[in-house]
Protein backbone atom coordinates (compact mmCIF):
# COMPACT_ATOMS: atom_id res chain seq x y z
CA UNK A 1 0.00 0.00 0.00
CA UNK A 2 1.28 3.13 -1.01
CA UNK A 3 1.42 6.82 0.97
CA UNK A 4 -1.29 8.44 -0.76
CA UNK A 5 -3.71 5.54 -0.64
CA UNK A 6 -2.82 5.41 3.18
CA UNK A 7 -3.36 9.31 3.02
CA UNK A 8 -6.72 8.65 1.71
CA UNK A 9 -7.75 5.88 3.94
CA UNK A 10 -6.50 7.80 7.18
CA UNK A 11 -8.30 11.11 6.17
CA UNK A 12 -12.24 9.19 5.19
CA UNK A 13 -11.55 8.08 9.20
CA UNK A 14 -9.74 10.70 11.35
CA UNK A 15 -12.05 13.25 12.50
CA UNK A 16 -9.84 15.98 11.11
CA UNK A 17 -6.95 17.03 9.52
CA UNK A 18 -4.81 18.37 12.02
CA UNK A 19 -1.67 17.61 12.74
CA UNK A 20 -1.26 15.82 16.65
CA UNK A 21 2.33 17.04 16.63
CA UNK A 22 1.76 20.67 15.76
CA UNK A 23 -1.41 21.57 16.00
CA UNK A 24 -1.72 23.00 12.87
CA UNK A 25 -3.57 21.86 9.25
CA UNK A 26 -1.59 19.08 7.28
CA UNK A 27 -0.79 20.03 4.11
CA UNK A 28 1.71 18.04 3.28
CA UNK A 29 1.07 14.32 4.84
CA UNK A 30 3.63 11.96 6.06
CA UNK A 31 2.64 8.76 7.47
CA UNK A 32 3.89 7.44 10.85
CA UNK A 33 4.04 4.26 11.99
CA UNK A 34 3.16 3.20 15.58
CA UNK A 35 6.03 0.84 15.54
CA UNK A 36 8.56 3.49 14.46
CA UNK A 37 7.56 6.36 16.59
CA UNK A 38 7.13 7.52 19.81
CA UNK A 39 5.09 6.03 22.47
CA UNK A 40 4.77 9.64 24.34
CA UNK A 41 3.29 12.66 23.75
CA UNK A 42 0.11 11.73 24.37
CA UNK A 43 -1.04 13.69 21.73
CA UNK A 44 0.51 10.51 19.75
CA UNK A 45 -1.84 7.99 21.46
CA UNK A 46 -5.04 10.40 21.21
CA UNK A 47 -4.96 10.32 17.73
CA UNK A 48 -4.33 6.66 17.19
CA UNK A 49 -7.16 4.78 14.90
CA UNK A 50 -7.05 1.15 15.00
CA UNK A 51 -9.41 1.29 11.97
CA UNK A 52 -6.69 1.92 9.45
CA UNK A 53 -3.94 -0.32 11.50
CA UNK A 54 -2.01 2.19 13.66
CA UNK A 55 -0.80 4.41 11.00
CA UNK A 56 -0.92 8.15 12.02
CA UNK A 57 -0.62 10.98 9.46
CA UNK A 58 0.99 14.05 10.28
CA UNK A 59 2.68 17.05 8.46
CA UNK A 60 5.75 15.77 6.73
CA UNK A 61 8.32 18.52 7.87
CA UNK A 62 6.91 18.35 11.21
CA UNK A 63 7.66 14.43 11.81
CA UNK A 64 11.05 14.95 10.14
CA UNK A 65 11.93 17.95 12.56
CA UNK A 66 10.32 15.35 15.51
CA UNK A 67 12.94 12.72 14.74
CA UNK A 68 15.92 15.10 14.09
CA UNK A 69 15.19 16.55 17.37
CA UNK A 70 15.82 13.08 18.40
CA UNK A 71 18.40 11.92 16.73
CA UNK A 72 20.27 14.70 19.07
CA UNK A 73 19.96 13.23 22.26
CA UNK A 74 20.41 10.06 24.10
CA UNK A 75 18.40 7.16 25.54
CA UNK A 76 18.68 4.52 28.55
CA UNK A 77 17.32 1.23 27.62
CA UNK A 78 16.79 -1.95 29.70
CA UNK A 79 18.38 -4.62 27.78
CA UNK A 80 18.25 -8.32 28.17
CA UNK A 81 19.49 -9.83 25.02
CA UNK A 82 16.50 -11.07 24.58
CA UNK A 83 13.92 -10.94 21.41
CA UNK A 84 12.04 -7.98 23.01
CA UNK A 85 14.91 -5.63 24.23
CA UNK A 86 16.75 -6.53 20.87
CA UNK A 87 14.55 -5.31 18.60
CA UNK A 88 14.48 -2.38 20.86
CA UNK A 89 17.39 -1.57 20.64
CA UNK A 90 17.87 -1.41 17.02
CA UNK A 91 14.60 1.07 16.90
CA UNK A 92 16.75 3.16 19.43
CA UNK A 93 19.65 2.86 17.42
CA UNK A 94 17.43 4.25 14.35
CA UNK A 95 16.08 6.65 16.46
CA UNK A 96 18.64 8.05 18.85
CA UNK A 97 21.93 9.28 18.71
CA UNK A 98 22.98 7.77 21.17
CA UNK A 99 22.08 4.36 23.60
CA UNK A 100 23.09 3.68 26.87
CA UNK A 101 21.98 -0.01 27.85
CA UNK A 102 21.39 -0.96 30.90
CA UNK A 103 21.83 -5.04 31.54
CA UNK A 104 20.35 -6.10 35.38
CA UNK A 105 21.51 -8.95 37.23
CA UNK A 106 19.14 -9.88 40.20
CA UNK A 107 20.18 -13.69 40.21
CA UNK A 108 17.57 -15.03 37.90
CA UNK A 109 17.94 -18.38 37.21
CA UNK A 110 18.22 -17.46 33.02
CA UNK A 111 21.79 -15.66 34.11
CA UNK A 112 22.98 -16.83 30.86
CA UNK A 113 21.02 -13.90 29.10
CA UNK A 114 23.52 -11.43 30.75
CA UNK A 115 26.57 -12.62 29.45
CA UNK A 116 25.10 -13.01 25.87
CA UNK A 117 23.74 -9.48 25.66
CA UNK A 118 26.97 -8.61 26.39
CA UNK A 119 28.52 -10.47 23.51
CA UNK A 120 25.82 -8.76 21.37
CA UNK A 121 26.47 -5.58 22.23
CA UNK A 122 29.96 -6.25 21.80
CA UNK A 123 29.37 -7.16 18.41
CA UNK A 124 27.24 -4.58 17.08
CA UNK A 125 29.52 -1.76 18.31
CA UNK A 126 31.94 -3.16 15.99
CA UNK A 127 29.54 -2.67 13.43
CA UNK A 128 30.01 0.23 10.92
CA UNK A 129 27.84 2.63 10.04
CA UNK A 130 25.60 2.65 13.17
CA UNK A 131 25.14 6.55 13.04
CA UNK A 132 24.46 6.00 17.11
CA UNK A 133 27.27 5.80 20.00
CA UNK A 134 26.09 2.91 22.20
CA UNK A 135 27.52 2.09 25.50
CA UNK A 136 26.37 -0.19 28.38
CA UNK A 137 27.21 -1.61 32.14
CA UNK A 138 25.85 -4.18 33.94
CA UNK A 139 23.85 -3.03 37.15
CA UNK A 140 23.61 -5.30 40.32
CA UNK A 141 19.96 -5.50 40.88
CA UNK A 142 20.10 -8.30 43.89
CA UNK A 143 17.86 -6.84 46.41
CA UNK A 144 15.31 -7.82 43.43
CA UNK A 145 15.77 -11.58 44.12
CA UNK A 146 15.98 -11.05 47.64
CA UNK A 147 12.64 -9.65 47.91
CA UNK A 148 10.79 -11.21 45.39
CA UNK A 149 9.88 -14.77 45.31
CA UNK A 150 9.39 -16.41 41.80
CA UNK A 151 10.29 -19.17 39.31
CA UNK A 152 12.86 -16.86 38.24
CA UNK A 153 14.23 -16.25 41.45
CA UNK A 154 13.94 -19.21 43.23
CA UNK A 155 14.84 -22.97 42.60
CA UNK A 156 12.04 -24.72 44.45
CA UNK A 157 9.51 -22.97 42.27
CA UNK A 158 9.43 -24.50 38.99
CA UNK A 159 9.10 -22.13 35.76
CA UNK A 160 5.94 -23.75 34.04
CA UNK A 161 5.86 -25.68 31.03
CA UNK A 162 4.00 -26.71 27.76
CA UNK A 163 0.78 -24.17 28.52
CA UNK A 164 -1.34 -23.17 25.95
CA UNK A 165 -1.08 -19.59 24.70
CA UNK A 166 -4.99 -18.76 25.89
CA UNK A 167 -3.94 -19.44 29.17
CA UNK A 168 -0.98 -17.78 29.31
CA UNK A 169 -2.52 -14.09 30.13
CA UNK A 170 -6.03 -15.58 32.31
CA UNK A 171 -3.64 -15.67 35.85
CA UNK A 172 0.08 -14.00 36.48
CA UNK A 173 2.37 -16.66 36.36
CA UNK A 174 5.15 -17.56 38.97
CA UNK A 175 7.77 -16.26 36.25
CA UNK A 176 6.35 -12.83 37.75
CA UNK A 177 8.96 -11.01 39.57
CA UNK A 178 6.96 -8.45 41.68
CA UNK A 179 8.33 -5.39 41.98
CA UNK A 180 10.69 -6.29 39.10
CA UNK A 181 9.81 -2.68 36.20
CA UNK A 182 9.74 -0.34 39.05
CA UNK A 183 13.48 -1.43 40.37
CA UNK A 184 14.00 -1.58 36.39
CA UNK A 185 12.35 2.16 35.35
CA UNK A 186 13.56 3.85 38.44
CA UNK A 187 17.23 2.69 37.02
CA UNK A 188 16.79 3.57 33.76
CA UNK A 189 15.87 7.25 34.92
CA UNK A 190 18.15 7.64 36.81
CA UNK A 191 21.00 7.01 34.15
CA UNK A 192 19.26 9.18 32.09
CA UNK A 193 19.43 12.09 34.65
CA UNK A 194 23.10 11.80 35.40
CA UNK A 195 23.94 11.99 31.33
CA UNK A 196 21.70 15.28 31.27
CA UNK A 197 18.94 12.93 28.87
CA UNK A 198 15.45 12.72 29.25
CA UNK A 199 14.69 9.47 27.69
CA UNK A 200 14.33 5.88 28.73
CA UNK A 201 12.89 2.73 26.71
CA UNK A 202 11.76 -0.64 27.51
CA UNK A 203 10.46 -3.63 25.72
CA UNK A 204 7.72 -4.34 27.13
CA UNK A 205 4.47 -5.32 25.35
CA UNK A 206 0.62 -6.18 26.14
CA UNK A 207 0.26 -8.46 23.21
CA UNK A 208 1.99 -12.26 23.38
CA UNK A 209 3.47 -11.97 27.14
CA UNK A 210 3.51 -13.67 29.54
CA UNK A 211 0.46 -11.89 32.49
CA UNK A 212 2.81 -9.58 33.77
CA UNK A 213 0.84 -6.52 35.17
CA UNK A 214 4.03 -4.23 34.76
CA UNK A 215 4.24 -4.52 31.22
CA UNK A 216 0.88 -2.23 30.42
CA UNK A 217 0.74 1.19 29.56
CA UNK A 218 -1.24 1.57 32.92
CA UNK A 219 1.97 0.94 35.48
CA UNK A 220 4.19 2.91 32.69
CA UNK A 221 1.74 5.99 32.87
CA UNK A 222 1.64 6.57 36.39
CA UNK A 223 5.44 5.62 36.64
CA UNK A 224 6.69 7.81 34.31
CA UNK A 225 4.78 10.70 35.75
CA UNK A 226 6.52 10.38 39.20
CA UNK A 227 9.55 9.61 38.03
CA UNK A 228 9.39 13.04 36.29
CA UNK A 229 8.17 14.96 39.39
CA UNK A 230 10.72 12.73 41.56
CA UNK A 231 13.96 12.64 39.57
CA UNK A 232 13.65 15.52 37.12
CA UNK A 233 11.55 18.02 39.05
CA UNK A 234 8.78 18.43 36.62
CA UNK A 235 10.50 18.32 33.58
CA UNK A 236 9.08 15.80 31.23
CA UNK A 237 10.21 12.13 30.83
CA UNK A 238 10.60 10.38 28.03
CA UNK A 239 9.41 6.89 28.32
CA UNK A 240 9.06 4.46 25.21
CA UNK A 241 7.93 1.67 24.37
CA UNK A 242 7.77 0.74 20.67
CA UNK A 243 6.60 -2.96 20.78
CA UNK A 244 3.95 -2.10 23.18
CA UNK A 245 1.13 -2.88 21.11
CA UNK A 246 2.65 -5.33 18.95
CA UNK A 247 2.54 -8.66 19.10
CA UNK A 248 5.07 -11.37 18.99
CA UNK A 249 5.12 -11.89 14.93
CA UNK A 250 5.27 -7.97 14.22
CA UNK A 251 8.07 -7.38 16.72
CA UNK A 252 9.93 -10.09 14.81
CA UNK A 253 9.15 -8.23 11.16
CA UNK A 254 9.72 -5.06 12.53
CA UNK A 255 13.60 -6.50 14.03
CA UNK A 256 13.89 -8.04 10.62
CA UNK A 257 13.64 -4.88 9.34
CA UNK A 258 15.99 -3.20 11.78
CA UNK A 259 18.83 -5.93 11.02
CA UNK A 260 18.33 -7.79 14.42
CA UNK A 261 20.30 -11.10 14.80
CA UNK A 262 17.83 -13.27 16.25
CA UNK A 263 19.96 -16.10 16.06
CA UNK A 264 22.34 -14.66 18.91
CA UNK A 265 19.15 -13.62 21.41
CA UNK A 266 17.80 -15.52 24.20
CA UNK A 267 14.61 -15.93 25.44
CA UNK A 268 14.10 -19.22 27.38
CA UNK A 269 13.18 -18.51 30.99
CA UNK A 270 14.97 -22.18 31.97
CA UNK A 271 18.35 -20.68 30.83
CA UNK A 272 18.36 -23.20 28.06
CA UNK A 273 21.14 -22.29 24.81
CA UNK A 274 18.64 -22.34 21.82
CA UNK A 275 15.27 -22.97 24.64
CA UNK A 276 13.82 -25.00 26.61
CA UNK A 277 11.10 -25.41 24.06
CA UNK A 278 8.56 -25.57 26.70
CA UNK A 279 8.60 -22.16 28.73
CA UNK A 280 6.26 -19.62 28.24
CA UNK A 281 8.85 -17.23 26.68
CA UNK A 282 10.11 -20.22 24.41
CA UNK A 283 6.30 -21.31 23.08
CA UNK A 284 5.65 -17.62 22.62
CA UNK A 285 9.06 -17.22 20.58
CA UNK A 286 8.53 -20.24 18.44
CA UNK A 287 4.97 -19.15 17.35
CA UNK A 288 5.60 -16.37 16.00
CA UNK A 289 8.72 -17.48 13.73
CA UNK A 290 6.66 -19.92 12.39
CA UNK A 291 3.89 -17.70 11.62
CA UNK A 292 6.50 -16.07 9.45
CA UNK A 293 7.18 -18.95 7.98
CA UNK A 294 10.56 -18.98 9.01
CA UNK A 295 12.44 -21.51 11.94
CA UNK A 296 13.63 -19.61 15.20
CA UNK A 297 17.56 -19.20 14.38
CA UNK A 298 18.90 -19.80 17.68
CA UNK A 299 17.75 -23.31 18.08
CA UNK A 300 20.93 -25.53 18.10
Amino acid sequence: MNDSIVERIAFANLPSNICALSGQPIRDAAVMHRDLSDWWPSALLDMRDERICNLLIVERQVRDDYYAKLKRVGVVLAFSGGLDSTTVLHWCIKVFGEVHCLLFDYGQKHAIEIDLAEKYLHNLMQEDGLGCAISFQRVDMSPINAMAASALTRDDIEVASCRDVDDMAKDIPDTFVPGRNVYFITALAQAAYTRGWRHVSMGVNVLDYSGYPDCRPEFLEPMRQALAVGVFNGQDLGVHAPLMFLNKTQIIRLGLHLGVQYEATHSCYNGVTGGCGTCDSCILRRRAFRELGIDDPSIV
